[in-house]
């Protein structure tokens, strides 16, 4: 998500033209990395709502390319990676159902089906089953067999993290976050700016 605002919010536009060209661009760096944080922290909020996945798990895949006045780079990049380094994509076992009530597991066993691995991707859904799946690693990762020898094996990946950042319902959320706070935050660091380098 690059997050390049000069062209719109013409209430905005008029207060940087009234500023000399290099601490407009300091002005407008600074404002959109502000705004570029709190994106992160609204992306990071709206997956994690969407989601059964910690913040914990998924804030390190998030990386930010910060504007920069000196640099003349005054876009903000958001960017969410769907790989772990190793180049491993997001196992199943995040979304991995880690209890149940004393009455499911009761159920369970009565129909035979406790040692079935169950999943929760979304909130509010229900688990969902992967016939076959197991976990290995150590407890680690999710694995299924490819057919009915014991190997091979492969691991079982899931929608990962640029899938649900690029979700319609989160991507509108991160972009009206940015919206609203973007005038805000240009307001901010011109003062900021002025109070700096103007005497």
């Amino acid at each position: 998500m690059r997050i390049d605002v000069r062209h719109n919010f013409p209430q905005v536009q008029q207060q940087l033209r009234e500023m000399q060209k290099d601490l407009r661009e300091k002005a407008l760096a600074l404002a959109l990395n502000k705004t570029a944080d709190k994106a992160k922290t609204e992306a990071i909020r709206a997956v994690t709502q969407e989601y059964v996945i910690t913040a914990s798990e998924i804030r390190p895949r998030f990386t930010l390319k910060r504007a920069s006045a000196r640099n003349f780079r005054l876009t903000a990049e958001l960017e969410a990676f769907g790989r772990r380094r190793g180049g491993r994509s997001m196992n199943i076992i995040h979304f991995l159902e880690r209890k149940v009530t004393l009455a499911e597991a009761r159920r369970r066993r009565k129909s035979g089906t406790l040692d079935q691995l169950r999943f929760k991707i979304k909130r509010g859904q229900a688990a969902k089953v992967i016939p076959g799946a197991f976990l290995a690693n150590n407890g680690r990762t999710v694995f299924k067999r490819l057919g009915k020898e014991r190997l091979p094996i492969q691991g079982v990946s899931i929608i990962d993290l640029p899938q649900m950042f690029t979700s319609r319902k989160i991507m509108a959320r991160v972009i009206a976050r940015v919206e609203r706070e973007y005038p805000e935050e240009v307001s901010r660091a011109i003062r900021a700016v002025l109070n700096r380098y103007v005497k």
